[in-house]
Order: structure tokens, then sequence, then C-alpha cells
């Protein structure tokens, strides 16, 4: 291990663009707490995960248990009120509590209903089907009230994508019936049954499912590129915007101000 000369150790920090408000507060942490970084500046040694191993601990909260360090806290203090202004600022309102349910819940066809419009607005063309996991969806509701800028981060934590694909009939049904077996995810622009694990009665925009046909396919991109054992997906032709589904929802709001008051509409239900 070698020690790098605190001057020379800013040149090497690289401060993300992504949130440059932090940038004075690093700066500062680096003055007052240096040696915090030495774990960058081990030797660009390569190394290889051999095993891993892990155990369940449960932690219980305590009083006085631990002691705030007051001089951070003065220090982060001005830049969490900023972050905490940003994402706190009112988008939309719900008036009724949205669900995440199998195999269709409210907030699922919320979800895939917004990025199907979205979707056709940035591409400018018709989006058959839209498509999405449910484990991407990362809340299991949104309450009725005010839904903030960070309700949309909680749901979307993660900076995935939209892609457009065009599929066949055969390809959207391999689609269905992966999301069968796993008792149904978000979609629109798609109506079917699951009887023992399958797909039935499938019809696109109201027509029977052709196999024969092309549809225009909306998903995100970690789903088209073999995501979720999606494997037949990753090697068809994607179109890219570069535009993340949660800059779409943000959209979403600004073009529909008035309250949101979406329920189930029976499109994805189970047949015995």
């Amino acid at each position: 291990m070698r020690i790098i000369p605190i001057k020379n150790i800013k040149k090497k920090i690289f401060i993300t663009p992504v949130l440059p408000i932090f940038a004075p507060l690093i700066s500062s942490m680096l003055k007052k707490y240096p040696y915090v970084l030495l774990f960058f500046l081990i030797s660009c040694k390569s190394y290889h995960t051999t095993q891993v191993q892990w155990n369940t601990y449960h932690l219980e909260q305590k009083q006085n248990r631990l002691n705030p360090d007051t001089v951070m806290s003065t220090i982060i203090a001005p830049y969490k009120d900023a972050i905490d202004s940003q994402m706190n600022v009112v988008i939309g309102t719900n008036l009724v509590a949205l669900t995440s349910k199998k195999p269709e819940g409210s907030l699922g066809d919320f979800f895939a209903d917004a990025i199907r419009e979205q979707a056709e607005m940035i591409y400018n063309k018709k989006i058959d089907v839209a498509f999405f996991n449910s484990g991407g969806l990362r809340i299991q509701g949104i309450q009725v009230g005010d839904i903030k800028v960070t309700t949309i981060y909680e749901l979307m934590p993660f900076d995935n994508e939209i892609v457009v694909m065009t599929i066949d009939g055969t390809t959207l049904e391999k689609i269905l019936e992966y999301s069968a077996k796993r008792g149904g995810d978000p979609i629109s622009g798609v109506r079917y049954f699951i009887k023992n694990d399958r797909p039935t009665n499938i019809t696109v925009n109201q027509e029977a499912l052709d196999l024969n046909k092309k549809y225009t396919y909306a998903t995100n991109d970690y789903l088209a590129n073999g995501g979720d054992n999606m494997l037949f997906l990753k090697e068809l032709p994607k179109e890219t915007k570069n535009m993340k589904l949660r800059d779409m929802l943000f959209d979403y709001f600004k073009a529909h101000p008035q309250p949101l008051n979406k329920t189930t509409d029976g499109r994805v239900q189970l047949q015995k």
C-alpha cells in the first residue's frame, strides 16, 4: 500500500454529475477525514471471488447506543435539506390506493399504461404492448393523497431505460408464457387468462393473438437484454432513446395534472 499526499487525492476522485450538490460535502469530508479514503488507494492488483459466505444478524435499535457525530451532522445538514426540498415536491394526487398484486394489480396497470403512452410519444408510433417485470416495481403500493418525487424514486430506484422492439406473435406468446408461470406481471395492450400456469384466450388490442403478425413491443432494457431469464429477447433488434422509465413517469404526471383514479380492469385473470 502506498499513501498518496492529500493534495494529490483530490485529482483522483471522480464526482458524479448526477448529484453535483454533494461535491462540496465530499470535499469537506476529504479535508476532515482523509484516511477514510485509504481503502481506495490499495495497489491495482486484481482479485476474484472464490467463496461467498453470509450470516444473518438481527439489529435492534436502542436509545443512546451510538452518539451522533455533531460535526458531520452540521456538515451534512444543508445538503440534506436541499435534497429533501427537491424530493418532497408534489407531482400528482392519488384518489384510490394503488396496490401491487398478482395476477393483476392497479399499481402495475398504472405503470404499464403510463409507460406505454409515453413511449408512443417518444418513439412517435403506436406501441401495441408494454410489458414489465413485477420485481422492477420496488414498493407494494401508492397510498391515497399526494404523490411526490420521492414516491417515484422509491417505485423505480434503478436507472432502467425504455426499449422498443418489433416482435412476432410467437415471441409475444413466449413472453406471456413466461409471465403466466410467474403468476402475472404488469402489462398494457394485452388481455388474457392464466390456466395451469399457461396463458389462454389472448387478445392484443381487442384482437386475437396472431402468431405470424408483427407487434411493436415496449419493455425495460433489463428484460430486453435477457434479464430474468428472458434470453429469447437478447439477440433481437432494439430501438433505444436513452430515456429512463422514472423520467417517463415524471413526464406522464406533467401531461396529466388531474388526480389519478386507477383501478384494475381484468386484463389478467386466473381461470380455474
